[in-house]
């Protein structure tokens, strides 16, 4: 139960959200809120870092395979002016987006990682969400993929996709949707994702972990596929890593 509020303090609250979660923060939370960009698809946790593609700097390293290119590009736009345009170049099985690296994280917490995106293309295309998690001797990974015009998968503890029930987009370049990836550091499992209108519990499930001696760091990427070699291009925006959502 929580302890009741001390006479004369104020107690931070708003209405109960959409997932059925009671959202309560403090003011050290609240004004670091007001610096971030609008979490208009997840209002919960502990936000640790962000990126919405609106300063020309980049804060984030190129990921391909067989080639690819990112431009912070005006085309399209979920908030602000910019978003991250992502072109894999090098035919069919290329795949391209940004790779972020992360050290100021508590190893006892659990992480979210939330992308929105888009694409001018209606089919031919995936698009992932992965979580990697350097332990010192492992790294564990938690990734789910989104099949163009209906299709989800998650990854498996054997380094195996594994489809979950389809979901189904309105494959429109002006209609953004957001996918949330959850993972428990402690136990090296998923715990939920989040994708469009809906929420898979992945609790039941491990990440799938290699030999890694690299030093303790989350490497999270967003990424597309193009999977026939049709030259398809997508865009993300509004990136937030979270620490302990409910």
């Amino acid at each position: 139960m929580r302890p009741p509020v001390p006479s004369g303090t104020v107690f931070v609250k708003d209405p109960v959200d959409v997932w059925g979660k009671e959202q309560t923060i403090g003011l050290a939370e609240l004004a670091a809120r007001t610096h971030a960009p609008p979490l208009i698809f997840d209002r919960q946790g502990n936000i640790l870092y962000w990126d919405d593609y609106e300063n020309p700097t980049p804060k984030y390293d190129l990921y391909s395979i067989f080639g690819g290119t990112l431009t912070r590009s005006i085309d399209y736009a979920y908030n602000g002016s910019f978003s991250l345009k992502c072109t894999p170049t090098g035919g069919s099985g290329s795949q391209a987006g940004p790779k972020y690296y992360l050290t100021d994280f508590h190893e006892d917490a659990t992480i979210t990682a939330k992308f929105s995106m888009t694409s001018p293309d209606t089919y031919g295309w995936y698009f992932y969400v992965n979580i990697a998690y350097y332990d010192g001797t492992n790294v564990n990974n938690a990734a789910v993929k989104y099949i163009a015009g209906g299709g989800f998968q998650y990854l498996d503890s054997a380094g195996g996709w594994q489809t979950l029930p389809t979901i189904a987009r309105y494959e429109n370049e002006y209609n953004w949707g957001s996918m949330s990836l959850s993972i428990d550091l402690n136990t090296k499992k998923y715990l939920t994702t989040r994708v469009f209108r809906t929420e898979h519990d992945l609790s039941a499930y491990s990440m799938y972990p290699t030999a890694s001696a690299l030093n303790p760091h989350l490497e999270i990427k967003a990424y597309f596929e193009d999977i026939a070699g049709t030259g398809i291009v997508g865009y993300v925006d509004d990136f937030v890593v979270m620490e302990n959502v409910t």
